[in-house]
This record gives structure tokens, sequence and C-alpha cells, in this order.
């Protein structure tokens, strides 16, 4: 009887996993490794894909510069910048907890790529971002393009991770 308990439980165990959804996110090591600078940025006021440069983790930007990232101003409605939370099934949906409900902008970390020989200096290929809101970094997931997708938290990557990561590659490409 006991076995076929425990068989019984596996079988509803298994079942509950494979319903479980598989979610895509942007990869934080491939942008760490490919970017020429990553920067900390700020939407301001309004969110319109230019932003002021609060600090410089890699390449030649410094705190105040002014750039234009016009993928940014798909995130110009509330609706867009919506953050869910994932249920133990992979699930996306409303957080329980005191998650924000939004992100704001106001500290973007920018993965970025500089064109060589560009005449105009203010033309940056962003190749990704994570939002920072209360020190945890929010990614898109179900990404359809870097830049589409449901905002949700980015638990491996925390802020202070991704600052490491980018001096470790910076370490590495001196040596």
């Amino acid at each position: 009887m006991r076995t076929c308990l425990k068989g019984l439980i596996l079988l509803l165990l298994c079942s509950f996993s494979v319903h479980a959804k598989t979610h895509t996110m942007i990869d934080m090591e491939s942008c760490v490794r490919d970017a020429t600078h990553v920067v900390v940025v700020t939407e301001g006021d309004r969110i319109d894909g230019h932003v002021i440069v609060l600090e410089s983790w890699r390449g030649d930007l410094k705190p105040g510069d002014s750039l234009d990232i016009p993928v940014l101003a798909k995130f110009k409605s509330k609706k867009s910048r919506h953050i869910e939370c994932e249920d133990c099934f992979g699930y996306l949906g409303k957080c329980l907890d005191a998650t924000p409900k939004f992100v704001s902008g106001s500290r973007i970390i920018l993965f970025l790529q500089g064109q060589t020989g560009r005449s105009d200096p203010q033309k940056w290929f962003a190749i990704g971002a994570a939002w920072i809101e209360r020190w945890q970094t929010y990614a898109l997931y179900d990404l359809k393009d870097v830049w589409d997708g449901t905002f949700t938290a980015y638990p491996a990557y925390p802020e202070g991770y991704l600052r490491y990561m980018v001096a470790r590659v910076a370490y590495e490409r001196a040596g």
C-alpha cells in the first residue's frame, strides 16, 4: 500500500512539472562580454529614450553624459513597464510580495556597443539592459527580441554581481 501511495504522489508531482512553463531571458553574460560600454543611466522624469549617464563601468562615457537610446522610448507607458512574478510552476502573474509594480527607469544598466568610425558620438547600439529597483535587477522574460517581453526579477544577477562580472571581463581582457 505504501509503495502504491508513493507511486501516486510521484505521478502527481511529475504531472505538475510537465505543465511548468519555460521562459527565455536576456543573456547577461553575453551582454557583459560583448559590450564596449557598460553604464548605469537614468531616464529622468520623461521616458523617451534620452538618458543621462550616472555611472560608467566600462568605456569612456562619463557621469553626466547624455545619450539617445531610441529603443528605450518603447517603455514610455506604465503598462509596458509592469513587473510580474513567476510562480512555482513557471507562470508569470501578479506579485504577492513587496516587489515594485513597475520599473521606473531611474536606474538602468545599459550594455552598449559603440559604432567605430562614427561621426556622431551620440549614436550607440544597445544590446541589452537590466532595470534596477530597490537593489534588485529586473529584465524582460519571454523575449521575442531583446526589447520585447514582460519584466520580472532577475535574482541571479543583482546589481553588485553584474558590476563584478564587468570588472572580471575587463581583468581577463587586460591579461
